[in-house]
């Protein structure tokens, strides 16, 4: 039997920006032997506090992106199983119109 591999896609065009919205996007680590280390494949969400919900992945460098979502707050969270045990992070960042913020970073623990 072949070996056979599957991994999380790692490229796609991203969207021309839309006016009037905004990006978040950052990265998502764990810590791997006391390390962090970035994660592919952990599954992110983002809250608005009008009860939208926008979800992605981490892709393989361990960026995860949002786009062209409304300008507002946003609860982010995130989760992933490593090692036996679900790690999570979570943070709240606001964004206005045309602001596109690809700092919002993520340490699952």
């Amino acid at each position: 039997m072949d070996d056979l591999e599957c991994n999380v896609c790692t490229e796609q065009p991203i969207p021309d920006p839309v006016p009037g919205t905004a990006s978040i996007g950052g990265l998502v680590r764990a810590m791997l032997g006391g390390v962090p280390q970035p994660l592919t494949g952990a599954e992110v969400w983002a809250y608005s506090q009008g009860g939208e919900v926008y979800y992605t992945r981490s892709i393989h460098d361990g960026t995860y992106h949002f786009y062209n979502i409304p300008p507002g707050t946003y609860w982010i969270y995130s989760e992933a199983w490593v090692g036996g045990y679900l790690r999570t992070d979570s943070t709240t960042v606001t964004v206005v119109a045309d602001e596109r913020n690809y700092s919002v970073h993520l340490l699952l623990q």
